[in-house]
């Protein structure tokens, strides 16, 4: 049995190219699908999938597309893997403020909090808030 393997993009610019490509990484999709579906028993979550494109590259023409899962998506800003942001660093810094402002109106609840039991806010800051802070950090 011959293992499917992704392609690689492209070198050139040569829009033909990338529309073999394209459909190409379809053809992998459609396979990894189908060997998740017979040895795992899983269904693939197409809508959560996408490709994140590099500069430049063209995204795929109508014909291509159309070998893709529905909800499938191509980005060219950047994907999220595993919580954390991957692409340009206008789509990291967005999704780093939101993040943060989260965190802000999670520290603005505990404060509240902490009129009404100090007790409560000091063990929701020592157990989740520095927590949260640590994991914005890390990403």
């Amino acid at each position: 049995m011959r293992r499917a393997t992704p392609p690689l993009p492209p070198q050139g610019g040569n829009p033909a190219e990338w529309q073999n490509t394209y459909a190409r990484y379809a053809g992998f999709l459609a396979e990894l699908a189908r060997l998740a579906k017979r040895f795992l028993g899983l269904d693939l979550n197409h809508s959560k999938g996408s490709l994140l494109l590099p500069p430049g590259a063209p995204l795929p023409n109508d014909e291509v597309r159309s070998l893709f899962p529905e909800g499938f998506v191509f980005r060219t800003d950047g994907v999220i893997i595993a919580g954390a942001p991957v692409g340009t660093d206008a789509f990291t810094r967005s999704f780093m403020a939101k993040k943060l402002q989260v965190a802000k109106s999670k520290l603005e609840a505990i404060k509240a909090m902490g009129a009404k039991s100090a007790r409560a806010a000091h063990r929701l800051l020592v157990s989740s808030a520095t927590k949260y802070f640590q994991y914005i950090t890390s990403r």
